[in-house]
């Protein structure tokens, strides 16, 4: 088991926030880095506080997808079972019945 205090998830955010998420760190705990601000747009506390600073990174394909279609899609077609990229943006990746990890 990794035994640092806090971890530097990058290049992807979306996949930082669901993989700590499933691991039990809730969201309070996760901040965003902006790289191209000082000290990443975050305050010291933030930074103290977090335990994952996601890197204001993503894949332009995962971010096309919105909770919407899926909603939009299930109400259609309800036996669905939808399976979403744990690099879809959080929201999508709740509303999803699963979201993979491999």
């Amino acid at each position: 088991m990794l035994n640092a205090k806090k971890v530097l998830f990058f290049p992807d955010q979306h996949l930082g926030r669901n993989t700590g998420f499933r691991m039990g760190i809730p969201l309070e705990q996760m901040v965003t880095w902006d790289f191209t601000k000082p000290k990443g747009g975050l305050t010291d506390e933030q930074i103290k506080d977090a335990k994952i600073i996601l890197w204001n990174g993503f894949c332009s394909v995962h971010q096309m997808f919105k909770p919407e279609q899926i909603d939009n899609f299930l109400t259609r077609h309800p036996e669905t079972i939808v399976i979403a990229h744990p690099e879809a943006c959080f929201e999508v990746c709740q509303k999803s019945r699963l979201c993979r990890f491999y």
